[in-house]
């Protein structure tokens, strides 16, 4: 049986409990489409300090993982996948193309030399 909004609950019933934090992670989660995108991405000179990632994380609530990468002065290549909530992946992407990132879609088991 549920426990009733409010009241404290015991770990193994937070499932139950609708103020736990883990009941509302899952009722958020399963509300979501979930998704994973493997990008290809070439960052100009001029964005290279920019910080890109962190916008992404903050801004789209998605989460990157850096595959692999190459920077120098003068560019920045990226090898990275993107977690999330299918729509804010999406909104993520166009951001990254609408600051002037090149984004390259990768297909599964793809990889790129860096």
């Amino acid at each position: 049986m549920p426990a009733q909004r409010g009241s404290l609950c015991p770990p193994e019933r937070a499932v139950y409990c609708l103020d736990s934090p883990s009941y509302t992670a899952k009722v958020a989660l399963a509300t979501l489409r979930i998704m994973k995108r493997k990008l290809f991405c070439t960052i100009p000179q001029n964005l290279i300090k920019q910080p890109l990632l962190f916008t992404l994380v903050n801004r789209f609530k998605v989460v990157p993982n850096i595959r692999g990468a190459s920077v120098t002065e003068t560019i920045a290549i990226l090898s990275l996948e993107l977690e999330g909530d299918a729509a804010q992946v999406e909104e993520a992407v166009r951001y990254l193309k609408d600051e002037g990132v090149q984004v390259e879609d990768l297909e599964e088991g793809e990889e790129r030399a860096l």
